[in-house]
């Protein structure tokens, strides 16, 4: 009777035993589950925010090429315009002598047609 009690409570024990055991690994292996989800999880987000970066550094340096391009742009526009007035000043200044010299002509003519009328008028 002994031994059948001792065989029946060995019997129990090992069951239990075995059923702590199964269940202990059922969770290990759940927790191995977890753990390469979370590691996959970890790995994709690292790749998107590496994306990111690239795509925020390429913005940036998209950003620098139009500011330097807009630059450029603003100096040859400045040079073009430097040019342009200094030709315009300069056509300026030529139909300013041009008039001047014009002026000048007109005002000798009436003078000379002045001195003209004056001589005519004191020789009959």
């Amino acid at each position: 009777m002994q031994s059948a009690e001792r065989k029946k409570l060995l019997e129990q024990f090992q069951n239990q035993m075995h059923a702590v055991i199964n269940q202990g690994e059922a969770e290990m292996e759940k927790m191995r589950d977890s753990e390469e989800k979370l590691q996959k999880a970890l790995i994709q987000q690292q790749k998107h925010q590496q994306q990111i970066r690239i795509a925020h550094n390429q913005r940036l340096k998209a950003l620098k090429d139009l500011s330097e391009e807009f630059c450029k742009g603003m100096s040859e526009l400045e040079e073009s315009h430097v040019e342009q007035y200094s030709a315009v000043h300069s056509e300026l200044r030529k139909e300013m002598a041009i008039l001047q010299k014009k002026i000048l002509m007109d005002i000798q003519q009436q003078e000379m047609m002045n001195v003209r009328k004056q001589l005519k008028t004191l020789l009959p």
